[in-house]
């Protein structure tokens, strides 16, 4: 990383935003439109369990990921919305996947649970 934030003079935050998903993110036929801070949130959270970089995470890292982002999200809700984005049965779902889900997860919120 240092040689490439050398030859480009972006931070690593920059870098890393680059290849983030953007904060409107299709869902069927409406998006979810979630603020810029939420998507940086679900970003981080997704990169502390992707350090490698492939863009994948699997069922545990993305329930912990969830729970980071302050959802308690029962176990069989939470399998059958993976199962949704993972259809080939990997048991990992993309980046996109996970923004997603999260988007969802953050627009079912009531606003007295997203002012705490």
């Amino acid at each position: 990383h240092g040689t490439m934030l050398a030859a480009t003079g972006a931070s690593p935050r920059e870098l890393l935003h680059e290849r983030r998903v953007p904060a409107s993110a299709p869902v069927g036929r409406r998006r979810l439109d979630v603020s810029a801070d939420e998507v940086n949130e679900m970003n981080e959270a997704f990169d502390m369990f992707d350090p490698s970089g492939t863009g994948t995470i699997d069922y545990q890292e993305a329930r912990v990921c969830f729970r980071a982002l302050g959802f308690d999200v029962n176990r069989q809700r939470l399998a059958a919305m993976i199962g949704d984005h993972d259809r080939e049965r990997t048991g990992h779902i993309t980046r996109a996947a996970y923004v997603e889900i999260a988007s969802q997860l953050y627009m079912e919120r009531t606003p007295e649970v997203a002012l705490e």
